[in-house]
């Protein structure tokens, strides 16, 4: 009785680890990565998803893995350049062959534009564009181009150099292009210690943009930065301004005719009234004064030709 009962215990225990197995059983899926064209795809991915289970295709595209995932799930399969594929299949016995279709991704190029030879290497939406009233109303700017273009990501606000400094170059490495033509010297006389402002004036000019990308195909050489300024046309009407203030005064006029116009202006600062009022802790052996002026000369030719003379002075 007692050799039954045992028998008879065993064979159920035999039973349960047969079904235990039977549950655990790993299924082979294998086949054949192949893009829309039939050629078979190398090293490409592919696995069952939300499982860990999956394998690269070989070069020939052949793919095998085991999976313990029963039942509808979704093979996908990727590969760099082609769009993802999701395939449902049905596990439901040991070995399973399935062929993947990818198709390739469509791309879209941006237009490349060439022009006599040249290819275009400025892409202005990358670059910061700005307008005269944007320089006086920057905070900090003092109403200095310059000032304005050191306060923009990129830039380094620099206090004690003269120059215009981004992502770590050197004063060097920045250029300052106005229609064209590289600005030599666009600052003021150096003085050690102090960043000196820019020579030239915000309303000189019609736009402003600034690249902290470089330009080393446009300007033939490996650049930090490029600043390019592209001064005022033909103004609109003749007119005169007068400005006076505690530091000096200011005066300038523009003449206009059919295709040409002048413009001149002047100045002279002074610091004397302004030290009358503000009481200060040093004193000056000779208090700081300055002038200068300049004169601009347009021409209008045709319609693609412009001929702008401009000089500057000050002391």
């Amino acid at each position: 009785m007692i050799g039954r009962l045992l028998l008879y215990k065993l064979a159920g225990f035999g039973m349960f680890i047969g079904i235990v197995t039977t549950g655990w059983a790993q299924t082979r899926i294998s086949g054949q990565v192949k893009d829309d064209k039939g050629k078979p795809l190398g090293f490409a991915s592919i696995y069952i998803e939300n499982t860990i289970d999956g394998s690269t295709a070989d070069s020939a595209g052949r793919y095998s893995f085991k999976t313990y995932a029963k039942g509808k799930q979704v093979l996908v399969a990727s590969f760099i350049g082609y769009e993802s594929t999701r395939d449902s299949i049905l596990i439901d016995k040991k070995v399973l062959n399935h062929t993947i279709i990818i198709k390739e991704k469509v791309v879209n190029m941006q237009e490349v534009v060439i022009t006599a030879g040249a290819f275009e290497a400025n892409d202005e939406n990358k670059v910061a564009v700005l307008k005269p009233l944007d320089i006086y109303t920057n905070a900090g700017a003092g109403g200095d181009i310059m000032g304005a273009i050191r306060t923009l990501p990129g830039a380094q606000a620099q206090t004690e150099q003269t120059g215009l400094f981004v992502r770590g170059g050197d004063a060097s490495e920045s250029q300052v292009i106005i229609d064209g033509m590289v600005v030599q010297n666009p600052f003021s006389s150096n003085v050690p210690g102090v960043s000196q402002r820019s020579r030239f004036t915000p309303f000189q000019f019609k736009g402003m943009s600034f690249s902290s990308g470089g330009y080393s195909v446009r300007y033939g050489q490996a650049l930090s930065s490029v600043l390019e300024l592209n001064t005022t046309d033909l103004p609109t009407s003749s007119n005169i301004n007068f400005s006076l203030g505690m530091t000096g005064g200011e005066a300038s006029g523009v003449k206009k005719w059919s295709s040409s116009s002048i413009e001149l202006t002047g100045h002279y600062d002074n610091l004397t009234p302004f030290f009358d009022l503000a009481k200060t802790n040093f004193k000056y052996y000779q208090v700081p004064e300055s002038g200068g002026g300049s004169v601009k000369y347009t021409l209008l030719g045709t319609k693609k030709d412009i001929i702008k003379i401009l000089m500057k002075f000050d002391r």
